[in-house]
């Protein structure tokens, strides 16, 4: 293999082991083999409690993955305690309400496919209470969209539909037929129902997002219903088409042509119309005419003979995909929590985190370096 490290213990262990791989091809400026460290544990951890009890007693060397900014100020506290410090990376997610538009219950696909009632979704979240409320304000309160510093972003995208402005978002639902509410003030859905929506998280450290986003739609007459579940339901529920509403760190915002799938629908927003799209219509279900547009374009992009001719083509998937506010941002753009223990070396600053770098993986963790005891 070419890599630095290679497995020696496997998941599912406990504890997975990689040991260095002393062929790695490269070395460092004064012909050192690379990489330094020898041996890298990751260890199962069971819920965020547990995770964070392991940085405040001094147990991790590095972490980055599930590090939240809900916790900025627990990590500052223990930093001393616990032998580490924060290395700030630049978040490239956008922490974003994903309404399945492929829904099997027709009624709610049919209001997601109403712009109107997206567009209300949108400016009843506030944006600024909960960046304040749950990332220590240093997150920007964003639509979903390609994100500061990637070639294809605008700033009216990134704050398409952000404004707080819950009499609008009562107006546009009245207006688009869901006048009509039940005993406890929420709205009626065409056949009758509540408009009730269930919002399936990964992370019970997102309870208290989900519980300022739920006051928010209850205030224009939504009842929002939090459901915290364990990562390989979450993923299942999505690739079996089976859940409403998803929270999720919506990524791959940067270079979007590295992976465009996230816009497209692919796991996601849009799941089955991708599976419609990339089977040739065998399999899925057949896109909106707007979603048909991205695929299009991604068709003509995909095919260019220059990477500008390309990139026009990708500028307007991004237009129509944020314009159209299938995906509901809430913030983003805010600090990468690094704990990094004191005795870790060559962490670079202020890189950009996004998944097609393979998050930290830009950082040349080859070069990183622990002092001996």
């Amino acid at each position: 293999m070419i890599t630095a490290w290679k497995i020696e213990t496997p998941a599912p262990a406990e504890t997975v082991v990689m040991v260095r791989n002393p062929y790695y091809y490269a070395v460092d400026q004064e012909g050192n083999q690379l990489p330094y460290i020898d041996r890298i544990e990751h260890r199962l951890f069971q819920d965020p409690e547990t995770l964070n009890l392991m940085v405040a007693q001094g147990q991790i060397d590095m972490q980055a993955r599930y590090m939240s900014l809900d916790n900025y100020t627990f990590y500052k506290e223990n930093e001393e305690r616990g032998g580490y410090h924060i290395v700030p990376g630049l978040d490239s997610n956008v922490w974003s309400l994903v309404p399945n538009m492929n829904s099997k219950d027709e009624v709610l696909r049919g209001l997601f496919e109403t712009e109107a009632v997206r567009h209300a979704m949108s400016v009843a979240v506030d944006r600024e209470l909960i960046n304040e409320l749950t990332q220590s304000a240093l997150a920007k309160p964003l639509q979903t969209a390609p994100v500061t510093g990637s070639p294809y972003h605008s700033d009216e995208l990134s704050q398409h539909w952000v404004e707080y402005d819950p009499d609008l978002a009562n107006e546009l639902l009245d207006e688009a037929g869901l006048s009509e509410r039940d005993s406890a003030d929420f709205r009626l859905r065409p056949d009758g129902q509540r408009f009730s929506l269930v919002v399936e998280a990964n992370d019970a450290v997102h309870a208290k997002t989900l519980e300022l986003l739920a006051e928010n739609f209850a205030d224009i007459g939504i009842e929002f219903l939090p459901r915290v579940i364990d990562r390989t339901q979450w993923d299942n529920n999505r690739a079996n088409n089976d859940f409403q509403m998803h929270w999720i760190p919506f990524d791959r915002l940067t270079y979007v042509p590295a992976d465009p799938r996230r816009i497209m629908g692919s796991d996601g927003y849009a799941n089955q119309s991708f599976k419609y799209y990339n089977t040739n219509g065998v399999e899925g279900m057949e896109p909106t005419a707007e979603m048909q547009e991205i695929y299009d374009l991604w068709d003509q992009a995909s095919q260019s003979a220059s990477v500008e001719v390309a990139d026009g083509y990708v500028k307007q998937m991004a237009e129509i995909f944020a314009t159209q506010g299938w995906v509901i941002g809430v913030y983003g753009e805010g600090t990468v929590v690094n704990i990094v223990s004191n005795k870790m070396h060559n962490v670079q600053p202020n890189l950009v985190q996004d998944d097609i770098f393979r998050g930290v993986g830009l950082a040349r963790t080859q070069q990183f370096w622990l002092e001996q005891e």
